[in-house]
């Protein structure tokens, strides 16, 4: 893997070693739509310690016009998607998939353990 810090932009300003920071961090994004994907993948590619993906939609016909997935994908949830594309991206991001509306999932699921 390439070193983080060279492909981190100057505006960060991350004292210390802003890859250890990163890996450290547990981020959590609810939908995992033509928006929240694109998000999922920039983080995967900061090499995010942990990513809690929340999400209970498939990938419908139209989703490769909006999102970066291919026709073969649809009909998968939108969660394992996301989370076979962050560990090619990042094998060693943990990732927490629930195919489950926000209100359903378990509040420890967004705590860091």
């Amino acid at each position: 893997m390439t070193d983080l810090r060279a492909r981190l932009p100057a505006f960060v300003r991350a004292e210390g070693d802003p890859a250890a920071a990163f890996a450290a961090a547990h981020v959590a994004v609810v939908g995992a739509g033509s928006i929240g994907l694109h998000a999922i993948l920039h983080l995967a590619r900061l090499a995010i310690g942990c990513l809690t993906l929340v999400d209970p939609a498939r990938l419908k016909a139209q989703s490769p016009c909006t999102h970066p997935v291919f026709p073969d994908d649809v009909g998968q949830l939108k969660v394992d998607w996301a989370a076979w594309a962050v560990h090619r991206l990042s094998p060693r991001t943990e990732v927490r998939s629930h195919a489950q509306s926000l209100q359903d999932v378990d509040p420890a699921a967004f705590l860091s353990t």
